[in-house]
C-alpha cells in the first residue's frame, strides 16, 4: 500500500530528500514482499508493478549479466497431469529430452529484452533464420502478428506491462528465438 501511495501522489518521482529517503524505505520492504513471498500473487503483483515505479533494485531482474539459470540433465522424466486433468495427458514418461540445457530461473524482464534491443539484436540476420523464412523478417524489423506492422522492439501494451521489471511481452516467438540467440 506504501508503494501505491508513492506513485498515486507522485511523490516517488520528486527529488527532495525526506521523499528520497522514504522512496529507499519502500523500495527495500517491496523487494523483501515480491521475493520472499509474503502476499497471495495478485498482491503481489501489485507490490511488483509498485517496485517498478519506484525502480527495482534486483540485478538478477533487471540486467542480462545477473540473469540467474538452472541445469535441465537430458534423459527421462515424468509429464503430464495425475488428476485427469482435461487440458493435459495422463501422468507419463517422456523418454525424448536427449540433450541437456540451461532455463532462465525468471521470465525475461522488459529491461533484460530492452539490452537486446540496445545491441542491435534486430538488426543481426543471423538471429532471425525462421522469421527470413517465413517472410517476416526484414531490414531489422519483425512483423508482429497482431497488427501486421514491422518493428524493432516488442509491442507496447502499456502498464503495467511495460515496466522494466515485468516479464517481457508483445514479442513473437520469433522475437524469443532472436534473444535466445543473442543471449547465448
Amino acid at each position: 500500500m506504501a508503494g501505491a501511495v508513492l506513485v498515486e501522489t507522485g511523490l516517488y518521482t520528486n527529488p527532495s530528500e525526506p521523499n528520497r529517503v522514504k522512496r529507499e524505505r519502500v523500495r527495500r520492504w517491496l523487494t523483501a514482499i515480491v521475493t520472499q513471498g509474503a502476499l497471495p500473487p495478485a498482491e503481489r503483483a501489485l507490490a511488483g508493478q509498485a517496485l517498478g515505479l519506484l525502480g527495482d533494485p534486483r540485478a538478477e531482474i533487471m540486467t542480462v549479466a545477473q540473469m540467474p539459470f538452472c541445469y535441465v540433465p537430458g534423459g527421462p522424466f515424468y509429464m503430464g497431469s495425475e488428476d485427469g486433468n482435461d487440458n493435459e495427458k495422463p501422468l507419463h514418461l517422456n523418454e525424448r529430452l536427449g540433450y541437456a540445457y540451461w532455463l532462465a530461473q525468471y521470465p525475461v524482464t522488459n529491461s533484460q529484452f530492452a539490452e537486446f534491443v540496445a545491441a542491435g539484436g534486430y538488426a543481426h540476420e543471423s538471429y532471425w533464420p525462421e522469421a527470413i523464412a517465413a517472410g517476416l523478417w526484414r531490414g531489422g524489423k519483425v512483423k508482429f502478428w497482431q497488427d501486421g506492422d514491422y518493428r524493432d522492439v516488442a509491442f507496447d501494451y502499456g502498464r503495467p506491462f511495460n515496466l522494466a521489471n515485468h516479464p517481457v511481452v508483445g514479442v513473437t516467438w520469433y522475437e524469443s528465438l532472436a534473444f535466445a540467440r543473442w543471449l547465448t
